[in-house]
């Protein structure tokens, strides 16, 4: 079963940051700490339902993967994305509020990362 984490609200520290918003991407920095990777959750953190991508590899010398993620709002849920960040000890989640079809995560060859939904 895939699972999505949802943010619950604005912090400005790093320990176990939960932040609700409108948003459906992870900044590309938190506090001057660049974005370095991140899961994609059926549900809250705390749950710890990271979803396995359906589709990923490289492309363009970028690294990639995708979730089809629609169904996880047809059930009543909602996705979560787990940002983690350089330095930091804790992971900035993200709820995704509205519903979205897909996640997309992605890796330059300079060490660029986004991770979003739309």
């Amino acid at each position: 079963m895939k699972r999505i984490l949802s943010l619950t609200f604005l912090s400005l520290t790093l320990a176990a940051t939960h932040v609700q918003a409108v948003e459906s991407s992870c900044p590309s920095a938190w506090l001057g700490r660049p974005l370095v990777s991140g899961y994609v959750l059926d549900g809250p953190l705390q749950d710890n339902a990271i979803l396995e991508e359906d589709a990923g590899g490289t492309k363009n010398d970028r690294e990639f993967a995708t979730w089809q993620v629609a169904y996880v709002y047809d059930d009543g849920r909602q996705i979560t994305l787990e940002c983690r960040y350089r330095g930091a000890t804790e992971p900035i989640a993200i709820v995704v509020v509205e519903p979205v079809k897909t996640c997309s995560y992605s890796k330059s060859k300079t060490g660029a990362v986004e991770l979003g939904c739309q």
